[in-house]
This record gives C-alpha cells, sequence and structure tokens, in this order.
C-alpha cells in the first residue's frame, strides 16, 4: 500500500508543471511541494473513504433485497422494522459493573418468515439511559448479525451492553425504539 503512495507521489512531481522560462525560482520551494502534496493526500483520503461507505451501502441494501429462497422478507430498516415486527422488553437484567442484558420478545404476524438483517453494525442495536446516553454492544459479531423470526411466530433476542453509567431506559432495534420497564 505504502509503494503507491509513493508512484502515486512521484507521478504527481513529475507531472507538476515546472516554472516558466526566465521566471524566479521560489524562495521557499518546499512550502509549495507541502501544499501539493496535501491537496493530494486529502483528495485520496477522500475517495478511499468514499469508496470505503460506498461498499458498506451496497453490502447492507443488497441484504436487505435478498429474499431467501425459503420466503424469507429480509428487513434492516426503520420503516420495515415497524411494517413488520412488534416487539417488546421481557427482561432486564443487570450483571453488575455497567453490565446489563436486555431480552426482547419480536413477534412475527405475517405469513411469511422475517429476517432482521445487519445487527453487526455499530448504530443497529443502541442502548439508552434515562438521561439520554448511549452504549452500544461491545462484540456485536458475537451476538450475531441477523435473527429469523418465523411466520405466526415469535422469538427472544438478547443484547449485551457493558460500561452502562446510568438506569438504562430504552432499546434501540434500527432507530426503532423499545421502552424498558
Amino acid at each position: 500500500m505504502r509503494l503507491k503512495y509513493v508512484i502515486f507521489l512521484m507521478l504527481g512531481i513529475i507531472l507538476a508543471p515546472g516554472p516558466k522560462a526566465g521566471a524566479e525560482p521560489p524562495e521557499e520551494p518546499h512550502k509549495d511541494i507541502k501544499g501539493v502534496i496535501s491537496e493530494m493526500m486529502t483528495t485520496v483520503t477522500g475517495v478511499a473513504a468514499g469508496m470505503s461507505e460506498g461498499i458498506q451501502d451496497g453490502v447492507r441494501k443488497g441484504r436487505e433485497l435478498l429474499d431467501g429462497s425459503d420466503g424469507v422478507r429480509s428487513i434492516g430498516q426503520k420503516e420495515d422494522m415497524a411494517a413488520l415486527i412488534q416487539g417488546q422488553v421481557l427482561k432486564l437484567e443487570n450483571a453488575g459493573q455497567g453490565r446489563y442484558k436486555v431480552t426482547l420478545a419480536l413477534r412475527n404476524s405475517n405469513d411469511f418468515p422475517v429476517r432482521i438483517v445487519n445487527l453487526g453494525y455499530d448504530q443497529s442495536v443502541v442502548l439508552l439511559d434515562s438521561e439520554g446516553f448511549a452504549y452500544l454492544r461491545q462484540n456485536p459479531a458475537e451476538q450475531g448479525a441477523n435473527i429469523t423470526v418465523p411466520a405466526r411466530a415469535s422469538v427472544r433476542a438478547s443484547f449485551t451492553f457493558e460500561g452502562v453509567e446510568g438506569t438504562p431506559s430504552v432499546i434501540r432495534l434500527h432507530d426503532t425504539d423499545f421502552k424498558i420497564p
């Protein structure tokens, strides 16, 4: 990766326009080079960030659009959650030292199974305390990225949070809030 940056840098220096004939050399050429390199790196960083975001968005949308061969409807947005899944908090367990486990009941009243996808992303499952402070799951991959709720059935889904300083009041699943009693 570093080699690519060096090659890119060298091409920029080689292809940069030189001084005009008879022009005085700049007093501090290192400032000109510094500016060119700074602009180049800003552009490269912006392109890389855009590519990364585009790939992540494409993967998310692809997962949401893919319905399984078993007739599963995949959802990963607030609008779909509200239309296809009902939920409530069954219990809140305090394991001590700021660690909480929240268990949700997720109900599917439809004639087809529903798969809640993209739960492995940071903002997909959030715990809010009574003052509105947010806590993310520490190891979302361990807790699973998808939950499938069979047709006309309910499932229990548990999520663990660490470092919680306040009193838990809401668990947010794909921007859908469930009040903790």
